[in-house]
């Protein structure tokens, strides 16, 4: 039997063109094999040394440290973008020679070129330059004359926007708070309301939460370095169920730059569908050296433009305005190695609001012979004077404990005093149930220019009753919250932990004031007014007890049933637990930049909230006072005994 050659022995004996080998699997399969352990000895051989790169980029125009400034690797697609500090690292670069470039908004691009070499990491320490800067004229006794130059707040702050919305990969909006400068009370709602997209919750005239896309406040995360914060407002909407955050416990003397998302990422609360509002804080790190700063102020209202004592709502004269001051330390320690920052502010304002409301009938009534096509039945005159006290300190500490770990500390309290004497006067031309008409034909007068009646039968005698309340609220608000991050080659690990607490509580009798007052004296009064759109009403009393006699008023109030007194007893208490980790891997593609991030999040929120006002109304039984007296635990009316002082 004559077997047959192997064909793999003809084939090494004639090779076949690569277009047959390619047919056959196995053939193939083991010609890879072959190349790959040919080849394998010269790669290795040729493997080229592995460096790094590490520095920091400064602005000599603001003094600081620059953030998200975007730091190229040329002939690659290797961007690094820098931290607070103004770091940027790159590893695993091939040693030699090397091109960086340096971008950052409003300045110019800088490059540098240098060598890698393996061992120590290249480092480079880069100052931007303006690109509105010019070139130094010198003359020819060699002296350098520097031109003109102006420093812009705004510039800087626009600048860091800029470059902080090109690195984020969500839909953001991201401004610093160096662009709008001093803002009203330190209220960061005053500082959000200029940007597009956002509207705010106003209580009279105090900006109070934010709202984003159109969604209730309640629906909007509010976060202070990516950290839930604690906020409690007896007065926000949503009842005691409400997430709502108010801006009264937040100062923004203590922030650096605000984020606006209008995405939410895996990262975002499930609570926040509207976005998220994160909140960055100042730190030492972002400066070089020691830096003291104090800054004050005045605020005056125009109402009351005017050094001296005017009469005010206490009841006696006082300052109408207020003084500001903010102070602030930082300094870098141990060589860059501890930053230290605390900062405190007190801002002071005195508000005048001022209210007219006119209520309309506009049904006629033939039938009662009024044709007449609208009727004001009642005018409300309300004089709501408000003192608002804001004091605010933060403590913020970074240490780079190694190379690689860095642990900090930000530590927040916040106070506000806000005291409202809110006054209504109402003058009332004919009562409801006058007839089923709301008593606008007995309304003398045209109904619009002249308003007033001299009716005396039951149910149509016009009065005016005197209403409103005066009270002080208080907000105190506080957070701690410990953090880490750890970087070993690719990989970046962060975590904290976060308590914060907040507290807000009316208090009225306890500070002089009166939760509410009311009464009511029945009178004939003609209002009279220049034309259809003046609120300057001028209104004489024809008939009736004295309205300067505050003897002449009676409670309107049926539950005291007299001259009473009511406390507030409103208090609202949110606490907020907080413990997350991330970690993030940026991978090795060095032609398609990519980057991978999990982690997970704890978070525990109570809210106690109470209201006892229905059990704090006191009722005056003195000569000449009440003939009831209010129940403290039911609220209701009880009878009483007169007694002698």
């Amino acid at each position: 039997m004559v077997r047959r050659p192997a064909t793999t022995s003809h084939c090494f004996t004639h090779p076949m063109p690569t277009s047959t080998i390619l047919r056959r699997p196995a053939t193939f399969a083991f010609f890879i094999l072959s190349l790959t352990l040919t080849l394998t000895p010269a790669a290795r051989a040729q493997t080229p040394a592995m460096g790094s790169i590490q520095g920091r980029v400064y602005n000599p125009v603001s003094k600081e440290y620059v953030r998200n400034a975007e730091v190229r690797l040329e002939g690659t697609n290797q961007v690094d973008f820098t931290e607070s500090d103004g770091s940027f690292r790159f590893t695993n670069i091939p040693a030699g020679p090397v091109a960086l470039t340096v971008q950052f908004a409003g300045y110019t691009t800088y490059k540098d070129a240098f060598t890698v070499t393996t061992g120590q990491p290249a480092v480079r320490e880069i100052n931007l330059a303006s690109s509105d800067a010019k070139a130094p004229a010198t003359s020819k006794d060699g002296i350098v004359r520097l031109t003109a130059f102006s420093v812009s707040s705004e510039r800087e702050g626009n600048a860091k926007a800029i470059m902080a919305q090109r690195r984020n990969m969500d839909i953001t909006t991201s401004v610093s708070s160096d662009i709008f400068g001093d803002v009203t009370d330190g209220n960061v709602g005053e500082f959000l309301k200029y940007l597009p997209g956002v509207d705010l919750d106003y209580v009279e005239s105090e900006a109070r939460g934010p709202r984003l896309g159109g969604m209730d406040s309640q629906y909007v995360g509010v976060s202070f370095d990516g950290v839930r914060t604690a906020s409690a407002d007896a007065n926000r909407g949503g009842g005691e169920a409400s997430r709502a955050t108010s801006f009264e416990g937040f100062s923004i003397t203590s922030i650096e730059s605000i984020e606006i998302s209008r995405t939410t990422s895996a990262e975002s609360d499930a609570d926040s569908p509207a976005g998220t509002i994160n909140m960055k804080t100042r730190r030492a790190f972002e400066r070089k050296g020691r830096r003291v700063g104090v800054s004050t102020s005045i605020n005056f209202n125009d109402e009351e433009f005017t050094l001296r004592k005017t009469e005010g709502p206490r009841d006696s004269k006082q300052y109408k305005w207020a003084p500001n001051y903010s102070f602030e330390y930082s300094e870098a320690f141990m060589n860059q190695r501890l930053g230290i920052l605390f900062s405190a502010s007190r801002a002071n304002s005195y508000t005048e609001q001022y209210q007219v409301s006119m209520d309309y009938n506009r049904v006629a009534n033939p039938a009662l012979g009024d044709t007449r096509p609208h009727v004001i039945r009642q005018i409300d005159f309300k004089d709501g004077p408000k003192i608002i006290l804001k004091d605010a300190l933060l403590l913020t500490a970074d240490f780079k404990a190694t190379p690689r770990l860095v642990l900090s500390l930000n530590a927040i309290y916040t106070y506000t005093d806000g005291e409202f004497w809110n006054r209504n006067f109402t003058f009332i031309a004919a009562n409801n149930n006058a007839n089923t008409n709301n008593g606008r034909s007995r309304v003398g007068g045209d109904g619009v220019l002249t308003v007033g009646s001299n009716r005396t039968t039951t149910n149509t005698v016009p009065t005016l009753n005197n209403g409103g309340g005066s009270s002080s609220k208080l907000t105190y608000t506080r957070t701690f919250a410990p953090k880490f991050e750890y970087k070993i080659n690719a990989f970046v690990f962060d975590g904290a932990f976060t308590f914060s607490k907040s507290v807000n509580n009316y208090e009225a009798l306890e500070r002089g004031f009166s939760e509410s007052e009311g009464g009511g004296v029945a009178s004939n009064w003609v209002a009279t007014r220049p034309h259809a759109e003046s609120w300057e009403w001028k209104i004489q009393q024809t008939s009736g007890a004295d309205w300067f006699d505050l003897k002449s008023f009676t409670s309107t109030d049926t539950r005291a049933g007299g001259t009473r007194a009511a406390n507030s007893g409103r208090t609202w208490e949110t606490e907020i637990w907080n413990g997350q980790l991330n970690g993030r891997w940026v991978l090795p593609f060095r032609r398609f930049p990519t980057v991978l991030k999990t982690g997970g999040k704890w978070n525990e929120e109570s809210r106690k909230n109470y209201d006892v006002g229905t059990q704090s109304i006191w009722s005056y039984v003195g000569p000449g006072g009440n003939t009831t007296i209010v129940n403290p635990t039911t609220g209701a009316n009880q009878n009483a005994t007169f007694g002698n002082w």
